[in-house]
């Protein structure tokens, strides 16, 4: 399924805004937990959406080379 410039950008919007939160929850856990316990799965997270987000990045920069 191709996107539309707008679908990406919105992609582009979400996943900032969830890369964000998953930041703010990492610092709201840094004294509550172990490192091992808070950070593994959050950063997992964090880096899944980073990946994504650049994926975003990547298709609006074809779809403007395609205009």
């Amino acid at each position: 399924m191709k996107m539309n410039e707008e679908e990406i950008l919105q992609n582009m919007d979400y996943v900032s805004e969830q890369l964000v939160g998953a930041a703010e929850a990492i610092k709201a856990d840094t004294d509550e937990r172990r490192f091992d316990e808070a950070y593994d799965p959050m950063l997992r997270d964090v880096m899944m959406m980073a990946r994504e987000l650049l994926h975003l990045r990547d298709l609006l920069d074809e779809l403007r080379e395609g205009e």
